[in-house]
């Protein structure tokens, strides 16, 4: 009995495993193709608009600067995301996983980078409003961009390491080793959307 079992399992027909293949070999290929075309319109996208809001806003240093410097993470973003992703495409496996320590520093990075892109929005959209307000326009504009810029990402460089610290996962419920990633049930990982996506969101919508 359980002989039959295990032929049954383990058999696949001719003409179902040419269609397995065949499905294996297109999820492979999207995987490579949509992060490669990703790449290629994010990259010169974002370099184009660095160019083109230099020159309208050529009056307007401040918002320049912090224009600039949202593109320029959001390219390094592009370039280590989409790369861990063919990489896994090619290969079936993550390089990372055969290296705890840079498994974890690639997971940090990612996230960090990531976050900081995305709060880029919400200081432009705080110093855009605080700007339009005689009170606080003297104190928005002797504000120097660059410093701003230094101090919201050492906080969270700094932020991402706790979070990251207390919702990585290593080992599963059956107690088998797993690829370094968050521990979607634990309070870190909701702390993390938060932090991530959900207080950014609204900041497009508003500029």
């Amino acid at each position: 009995m359980s002989g039959r079992a295990q032929t049954n399992t383990t058999t696949i027909p001719p003409d179902d495993e040419e269609i397995l293949q065949q499905l294996m070999a297109d999820d492979t290929t999207l995987l490579v193709v949509g992060p490669l075309i990703l790449l290629v319109i994010g990259i010169p996208g974002n370099i184009l608009t660095m160019k083109v809001l230099s020159r309208q806003l050529n009056k307007d240093k401040t918002f320049r600067i912090y224009l600039n410097s949202m593109c320029s993470f959001n390219i390094i973003s592009l370039v280590i995301f989409f790369a861990r992703n063919i990489t896994h495409a090619v290969t079936g496996s993550e390089l990372i996983i055969y290296s705890i320590t840079l498994c974890v520093f690639v997971r940090w990075m990612t996230y960090t980078l990531t976050t900081i892109t995305n709060w880029h929005l919400v200081v432009i959209t705080g110093f855009r409003y605080f700007f339009l307000i005689p009170r606080t326009r003297k104190l928005t504009a002797s504000l120097n961009p660059v410093i701003i810029i230094v101090i919201f990402s050492c906080f969270f460089c700094v932020l991402l390491i706790i979070i990251l610290s207390g919702g990585l996962q290593f080992i599963d419920d059956d107690g088998d080793e797993v690829e370094c990633r968050m521990n979607t049930v634990s309070r870190w990982f909701h702390f993390l959307v938060i932090v991530f996506a959900f207080l950014p969101a609204p900041a497009p919508a508003l500029l």
